[in-house]
């Protein structure tokens, strides 16, 4: 569907899976972990066990395991400054099928549009008005640029970040988002990203990828001293959830995971110290789009912010889920798992609803994210119906 002929979304109701409770095991290369919605048998229930429908419908989201203190440590170490300048990107992945595992749900996850607001970090009075610049009229069919130096520390500029990670022992790198966490506003510690950044990279076959992985928000690759490079912190994973659907099945229209990552050197949470975006759901597909990443592909190098301001362009069927969304925009890899925002502007610094995430090679030039609907709420959410 192109912009000429794009409509809004009407959404359904349909009840969601049951919670999928946070399973917490150590963090190791090729390990797999399943959040499982079973149901709890009492001793001597063998007939009961029996009666159970043999076709049961599998949980919708997937716990990823935790890092433990010791592997949460360990990573901080790893990621020095040197390591961090030889990272490359996930790519943003190309083109593909979805995957012939088990069927996530028998129809998308949908429901009422909702948002929830996002919070200002402890010593942000309000947006900087210099970090709203002019945006483009509905002609025009993109505005991309480097966010200045200047900018990339005040709010809500800061909020977003590059996520570093081992794969199969080379340093690797995506981007993500602080996001208002199922913690509540008490405890923000949530970053939001694509799924493939963090599990079953390959696209294949199912498994846990990524360790050694952190978050650095408002990174500056360029600059010269470490307070600069990382002005708030190195922030460590301790655990996450991804959809059912990417994890099992490389579903790019379910591409999507959340993290929770613990507290800097100066012990503040994520959100204490650079505040968290809000979030949307169920929305409508047709959006103006303030996106942002740190592309590491030629021509750029993963030092830098960007950010890309965008209309729907097209949408297309990429899984089983809703049809995944398509912008304008030059990012390149290393910018997957990045937040698009909408509702951007000085009354309101806005809602994650998207993320940069992968190329079409029979749409040149546009990069598509995974549409939010309740499902991603539920990632968001660590396995719970809502937050």
């Amino acid at each position: 569907m192109d912009r000429l002929s794009r409509t809004s979304r009407s959404g359904f109701a349909r009840s969601t899976a049951s919670q999928v409770r946070r399973a917490r095991w150590p963090l190791a290369a090729g390990a797999v972990a399943l959040a499982t919605a079973a149901t709890a048998l009492m001793p001597g229930t063998a007939a009961r066990a029996q009666a159970l429908p043999p076709h049961r419908q599998p949980p919708l989201v997937a716990a990823l395991p935790a890092a433990s203190a010791a592997q949460q440590r360990a990573a901080l170490a790893y990621w020095t400054p040197g390591r961090m300048g030889t990272a490359t990107s996930r790519d943003i992945r190309a083109g593909g099928q979805v995957g012939t595992g088990a069927a996530p749900a028998s129809a998308p996850v949908t429901g009422k549009p909702q948002m929830i607001p996002g919070n200002l970090g402890e010593d942000a009075i309000s947006a900087d008005p210099a970090a709203f610049f002019g945006r483009p009229t509905t002609s025009a069919a993109n505005e991309f640029l480097q966010v200045p130096t200047i900018l990339t520390t005040q709010y809500p500029y800061r909020m977003n970040g590059r996520i570093f990670f081992d794969f199969e022992g080379k340093a690797d790198s995506c981007s993500g988002t602080s996001v208002v966490s199922y913690h509540g506003s008490s405890d923000e510690d949530e970053v939001w990203t694509a799924g493939h950044c963090l599990v079953n990279s390959l696209g294949s076959a199912d498994g846990i990828d990524a360790t050694n992985i952190v978050f650095v928000p408002a990174y500056n690759g360029n600059a010269a001293t470490i307070a600069a490079r990382y002005p708030f912190g190195v922030f460590s994973y301790i655990g996450g959830y991804t959809t059912y659907a990417w994890l099992h099945n490389a579903d790019r229209s379910e591409d999507e995971a959340a993290i929770e990552v613990g507290r800097n050197s100066s012990g503040q949470t994520l959100g204490q110290a650079v505040g968290a975006e809000g979030f949307a759901w169920n929305q409508s597909d047709d959006q103006e789009f303030v996106t942002f990443g740190y592309p590491a592909d030629l021509p750029f190098t993963g030092t830098s912010m960007y950010e890309d301001i965008a209309f729907t362009d097209k949408t297309i069927t990429a899984g089983s889920g809703q049809p995944a969304i398509g912008i304008v925009s030059p990012m390149t890899g290393g910018s997957s798992g990045g937040a698009w925002n909408i509702d951007w502007s000085l009354a309101n610094v806005g809602y994650i609803d998207g993320h940069n995430d992968f190329n079409e090679s029979a749409y040149p030039g546009l990069i598509f994210s995974p549409y939010q609907d309740t499902l991603a709420n539920m990632v968001r959410c660590f396995g719970a119906s809502n937050c």
